[in-house]
């Protein structure tokens, strides 16, 4: 039986529960509220990430900002 959720949460829960695995970001914080335990994969696994902002440009100072910091430090992140 497969199933597919869409939120981390419902996901722990389920793994929580016995109803199988999981591969997703986790930190020791999100482990040590659930009875679930992570281990490291090894390789490690790692990802692109995008930055999405809508095409008019539109933005609040705050998103602004935040876009103009993910940009300058996308090396360190």
């Amino acid at each position: 039986m497969k199933l597919r959720l869409h939120d981390s949460f419902s996901t722990i829960l389920m793994v929580e529960q016995g109803l199988g695995y999981s591969i997703m970001p986790m930190d020791e914080e999100t482990e040590a509220l659930y009875q679930i335990k992570s281990f490291d994969m090894i390789p490690a696994i790692s990802r692109s990430i995008n930055l999405l902002q809508k095409n008019d440009g539109l933005l609040t100072n705050g998103a602004k900002n935040f876009a103009k910091f993910v940009q300058t430090h996308r090396d360190a992140l």
